[in-house]
């Protein structure tokens, strides 16, 4: 029984998946785009000023309807300094603003890269067409690489403890409180309006874009049986067919394992159902 070690695309983008998407939930708590490379030390996080750039902004966390949360926020801005920039200038508000969505430490580091709104509305983009910007996610990589073990001829068996290569992705993510994220991202849908138009979509809703990229998350299958591979070429290939003609988001989904699968999807609807009530 051979026993393979493969750092394989596919599997780099799964912390984008689920990253993508709540970073869109967090700040759209969000970021989840351009962080997929080596992932960012706990011990060097992005400092927080000790003076906040919006003092008079406060996010509620339990509450009514989100809408009132919204409403909070609103108030809150009149005749005070918050104001929505330019989307050149944008990640220093979602730098200040997003870290309340989440209470895991580690968030903060997905808000490293620029550019956090137009990489998180490319990166939803494609994700609501099944399809991964690798690149855009390396700082989600895992370091543990994919392990399998071969079985017979060309066949090869999950090694159950490759799952939790992303527990700690998961954690971060599964950390994001559904509510705030969701008044962020009401808050700052604007500017993801205008990024998704700059993409080339004029007068189309990124709303709607949004909610099918969690679609295409909340639609990946459940696998709690041992996963079977094929290695025709250099990568592995889901030996079942079904799990393989699936769309690359939710391949990769299916690589997590079925614990954290479960865990960013309880998340996702919880955001989705919240963004709903609100009109969105």
């Amino acid at each position: 029984m051979v026993e393979l070690a493969q750092n394989d695309g596919s599997q780099k983008s799964t912390g984008l998946i689920l990253w993508v998407f709540f970073l869109g939930i967090a700040s759209l708590g969000f970021y989840f785009y351009k962080s997929v490379n080596s992932p960012v030390p706990d011990q060097n996080p992005i400092p927080i000023p000790e003076k906040p750039l919006y003092p008079d902004i406060t996010l509620v966390e339990a509450g009514p309807p989100i809408v009132d949360d919204i409403k909070q926020i609103d108030e809150k801005a009149q005749g005070t300094s918050f104001f929505l920039p330019d989307l050149d200038k944008s990640d220093s508000l979602v730098r200040q603003i997003a870290p309340s969505a989440a209470s895991h430490p580690r968030f903060v580091s997905w808000l490293a890269p620029d550019q956090i709104i137009r990489t998180f509305t490319l990166l939803v983009d494609n994700m609501s067409r099944g399809d991964l910007v690798r690149k855009h996610l390396k700082q989600f990589e895992p370091k543990q690489a994919f392990k399998a073990r071969e079985i017979a001829d060309g066949v090869y068996l999950t090694d159950q403890a490759s799952f939790h290569r992303f527990d700690r992705f998961v954690e971060v993510f599964d950390s994001l409180n559904p509510r705030i994220a969701a008044a962020l991202y009401l808050k700052l849908q604007p500017l993801f309006q205008e990024a998704y138009e700059e993409l080339g979509y004029p007068g189309q809703d990124f709303n709607q874009v949004l909610f099918a990229a969690a679609d295409v998350l909340l639609d990946a299958p459940v696998v709690n049986r041992t996963l079977k591979f094929e290695r025709p070429s250099v990568m592995f290939k889901f030996a079942d067919k079904k799990l393989e003609n699936l769309n690359d988001v939710q391949k990769q989904m299916i690589r997590m394992g079925p614990k954290n699968t479960k865990r960013i999807q309880a998340k996702t609807r919880a955001f989705v159902k919240l963004l709903r009530e609100a009109g969105a």
